[in-house]
């Protein structure tokens, strides 16, 4: 799931790598979304659209979302983007959901972020992640997967799409 003002789901869950990769690859931000608002609420909503179509035919599966964003929830305007942004995923941890929140660059609104993402039982500390630059996403990436998967980490790349004027 993409968002800026508004979410789009690129893909629905799939063992193909080859069609995840390419609906990664094709990823645009377009010079008005760089300009736009920021729609977490949408996007969660539709993570947990697509994540329980998935699920429900299989018993024990946890269920993870990782919000990356580098924008300040600001959409929709009624009930405002920080509220709409709690209800889901209010909604969406009721479901069994454990959230990480990923903010990335100067423009996030850290504190909100921190309060999204899940307390982890035994642990007096957030599942939050800062990430001053994408250069960093690599190693906050493998420490949520060291986190959740079972058979070891995964391999990840990360490939940005942001033009580095926009970290600065």
């Amino acid at each position: 799931v993409t968002f800026a003002t508004k979410s789009t789901i690129l893909s629905e869950f799939s063992f193909n790598h080859i069609l995840t990769g390419t609906s990664i690859d094709d990823i645009e931000i377009l010079p008005e979304e760089e300009r736009g608002s920021t729609n977490m609420g949408d996007a969660i909503l539709d993570a947990v659209k697509i994540s329980e179509r998935d699920t429900q035919e299989r018993e024990g599966i946890e269920k993870v979302m990782i919000l990356l964003t580098d924008g300040i929830a600001n959409e929709p305007t009624d009930p405002g983007g920080e509220v709409y942004a709690e209800i889901q995923i209010e909604k969406a941890k009721q479901e069994g959901y454990t959230v990480y929140t990923i903010g990335l660059g100067k423009l996030v609104n850290a504190e909100f972020l921190l309060k999204l993402a899940s307390m982890p039982k035994g642990r007096d500390e957030q599942y939050f992640y800062k990430a001053g630059t994408s250069e960093d996403l690599g190693g906050i990436y493998e420490q949520i997967s060291e986190a959740i998967c079972e058979r070891g980490p995964a391999i990840i790349d990360i490939i940005p799409r942001i033009p580095d004027a926009i970290l600065k």
